[in-house]
């Protein structure tokens, strides 16, 4: 079995709107689980409506922005610990 070269399980993005009297959650991406074979030539489609989320979950594994639940892995590490490791350098 080949290992993922990316993965992620359960990943949910939620922006808070509003004023500090009238809080709203609007959930951008929702429980959205992917992955993609490593050591093979791949390629792997996200397709939506306008306003579906594709961007903010390019943006969440780019790390622009933070995941309110969930887990994203690149070759089995924490996508989150890597960055981390690269932006202590």
């Amino acid at each position: 079995m080949t290992d993922k070269l990316i993965k992620t399980k359960n990943i949910t993005k939620i922006f808070k709107i509003g004023s500090l009297i009238s809080d709203t959650q609007l959930v951008t991406v929702d429980d959205v689980s992917l992955s993609l074979e490593g050591g093979k030539p791949s390629i792997l489609s996200v397709v939506g409506e306008s306003g579906s989320g594709k961007t903010t979950l390019a943006r969440i594994m780019l790390r622009f922005l933070e995941l309110d639940q969930g887990e994203a892995f690149i070759e089995n590490k924490s996508l989150f610990k890597v960055w981390d490791r690269i932006s202590d350098h």
